[in-house]
């Protein structure tokens, strides 16, 4: 029955979006670049992003901006573009210094970087990198402009190898590490793209850890041929742009130094910057979940999230916060180009009542089995019983390790590859004496990964080895007891326990005590975990 609704539920969101979908010309995302978080404001800088590769192309009127922790709204003090603040740009200007570069490559280095210094503002902070078989700084960060020619003018493309990989993620860490950098920071690279260092990093751990640093890289070429290779290893140096959202000038002939680094300038420039009221936030050095929503056009919202880390404020007369769950990084509500949609309101709004009408009945109907309310439950939960048990330490490396936990809990983790397991409905087995057997399997990895409990009365899940049994301790969005597995009369019940990032069960957050249904999607800290188990009729 429960998939018979999501079928219907289905088909009523493809009818009354589909046609607008298709209708839709361009979407937009929302990037947040940084977040500064002082004791009475959180500073955001973020971009809109165009599919034709445009950054922040039209305003933002203040009353379409909104942020948000959890349910409290954090209240707009300023919006500004990046220009407006004063503040400064930080680069990284990494110069390929391998032999294939040759005298043109060189002469491609110093034209390109000193144009970079000419347009940068006196609060821009500069640092040059040389990168062959090692990475050399070459400048440390600065704003004096003749130091920084003077040191570009020094370059030497005599490297026998090229270690780009390595380069581009020390260049990631410099700007990652240093606090006193402006809140706006890029790379840029000038580059055949060449790689010859197979012992080293690889492109795929640049490439994954590109877009969790949130600092844009500027890929400029430098054409040592045209040969397949060539162009490969171009495509790849374009690839460090297009995931940072960055600039990518890879596929572009026609621009001159000039051209790149006027624009490089510009692109940063127009940044938005969001000032918001935190006064009503608690800060305790909790890791939260802060959303940013822009609407665009009238009716087009796109929105982002981020995690951050408050630092530990003493004030009173604050409100707790509960942020929202990790989500898709950007999401879209089409509102554009809609010529021609208005003449099917009518049909489409029909259509959309006859089936929630059905929908309703149904839910109505399925109410008594499905509603955990109407089953009795002990508010005063843990009966005491599970601490008597060991505590278990759940981590990456516990692959393939069983561990017993006294008589009530007994936990088995699992990692077989894909194919381990096929189906995820109730376990065949009967439920043993004394317990019900649970599998838990984290969602969103390649390789699959599952747990088994035995629960005889309650367990409580969470970071704190003192309070929880379940111990995820790598889990920084996890609070130290952050809720309750119970059970009780057969059925399996889940409370939050007063977390800061809250407990949901598929999707929907828990203010009271829910019954665990299989195949239902518990969500905690950063994890997303299918129940399955025994479930009697």
């Amino acid at each position: 029955m429960k998939k018979f609704l999501l079928y219907i539920f289905c088909i009523i969101c493809m009818t009354v979006f589909s046609i607008d979908v298709f209708a839709l010309e361009e979407s937009e995302k929302l990037i947040i670049n940084s977040v500064n978080v002082k004791k009475d404001s959180f500073s955001v800088y973020f971009d809109t992003v165009y599919t034709n590769g445009s950054f922040n192309s039209s305003n933002i009127d203040s009353s379409n901006l909104t942020a948000s922790i959890g349910s409290v709204k954090l209240p707009l003090k300023s919006l500004d573009r990046y220009e407006s603040t004063g503040e400064g740009i930080a680069y990284v200007l990494m110069a390929d210094a391998s032999k294939s570069m040759g005298t043109k490559g060189k002469e491609s280095i110093i034209k390109l970087f000193t144009e970079i210094i000419n347009q940068a503002s006196i609060n821009d902070k500069i640092a040059v990198v040389t990168f062959g078989e090692s990475e050399n700084i070459l400048q440390d960060f600065t704003s004096d402009k003749k130091i920084l020619i003077d040191k570009i003018n020094t370059v030497n493309v005599k490297e026998d190898g090229t270690d780009l990989y390595r380069a581009v993620s020390k260049a990631l860490d410099m700007l990652s590490s240093d606090k006193s950098l402006p809140a706006e920071k890029a790379i840029v690279i000038l580059s055949d793209g060449q790689e010859s260092n197979d012992q080293g990093i690889t492109k795929d751990e640049v490439l994954l850890k590109l877009p969790q640093s949130h600092i844009p890289v500027v890929s400029v070429p430098y054409k040592t041929s045209d040969s397949a290779a060539a162009k490969e290893n171009l495509k790849i140096l374009g690839s460090f742009a297009r995931l940072s959202n960055g600039l990518d000038f890879t596929q572009n002939d026609n621009k001159t130094f000039s051209d790149i680094a006027k624009a490089t300038a510009e692109r940063f420039k127009k940044t938005f910057v969001g000032k918001f009221d935190s006064s009503a936030v608690k800060m305790e050095g909790q890791t939260v979940t802060l959303n940013l929503a822009v609407k665009l056009n009238g009716s087009t919202t796109i929105s982002a999230n981020q995690s951050i880390v408050l630092p530990v404020v003493d004030t009173s007369q604050t409100t707790k916060i509960t942020p929202t769950p990790p989500q898709t990084q950007t999401s879209v509500v089409p509102g554009k180009n809609t010529k021609g949609f208005s003449k099917y309101i009518p049909y489409i709004a029909g259509g959309a009542i006859i089936l929630l009408t059905v929908l309703v009945l149904l839910v109505t109907k399925m109410r008594k089995k499905d509603e955990y309310t109407e089953y009795s439950f002990n508010e005063g939960g843990s009966t005491g019983e599970e601490e008597k048990n060991s505590t278990v330490f759940v981590s990456e490396g516990d692959e393939n390790k069983a561990m017993e936990v006294g008589k009530t809990v007994g936990l088995y983790e699992e990692s077989n590859g894909s194919n381990s397991i096929q189906k995820t409905g109730p376990l065949p087995q009967s439920p043993p004496k004394g317990g019900i057997k649970i599998r838990f399997t984290k969602l969103g990895r390649e390789d699959i990964v599952s747990y088994e409990i035995l629960l005889s009365s309650s367990i409580i899940i969470g970071r704190d080895p003192a309070i929880a049994k379940l111990v995820f301790k790598e889990d920084e969005l996890l609070s130290g007891k952050h809720c309750e597995l119970v059970l009780q009369d057969s059925r399996i019940f889940v409370r939050d326990l007063g977390s800061t990032n809250g407990t949901y069960v598929n999707g929907v957050p828990l203010s009271g005590p829910c019954c665990l249904h299989n195949d239902d999607i518990l969500l905690i800290g950063s994890m997303e975990l299918r129940v399955c188990f025994y479930e009697p009729n």
